[in-house]
């Protein structure tokens, strides 16, 4: 008899730890996603962070959301739009660009 009642404990804890297990989960992308994080895999390490020392697209993928440049794309025409630059110009022969800043641009 107490042999029989273990083996009913056994069984009866073995099911509810399986059926722990069958809820729905929700992915960790998911949750990240409803947190309002973007996780972005690289699958590597960077070789560097400066924006004059990348060479790949590595690299290039995490300083542009690191650095705001002079102009950005719009990401449907991609025609060339304010960025750090309010507006800019160039002299006749192209040679010479003038760029004029945002006055609320900072800088580190």
């Amino acid at each position: 008899m107490h042999a029989n009642r273990l083996r009913l404990t056994l069984c009866l804890v073995s099911l509810i730890v399986c059926l722990a297990g069958c809820g729905p989960q929700e992915d960790t992308a998911t949750r990240k996603a409803r947190e309002g994080v973007l996780v972005i895999n690289n699958s590597a390490e960077p070789s560097s962070l400066d924006p004059q020392q990348i060479t790949g697209l590595l690299e290039a993928r995490i300083v542009s959301g690191l650095f705001e440049g002079l102009m950005i794309y719009n990401p449907v025409t991609l025609e060339p739009m304010p960025g750090v630059a309010e507006s800019w110009s160039s002299s006749a022969d192209g040679k010479v660009w003038t760029f004029k800043l945002r006055p609320t641009a900072r800088w580190s």
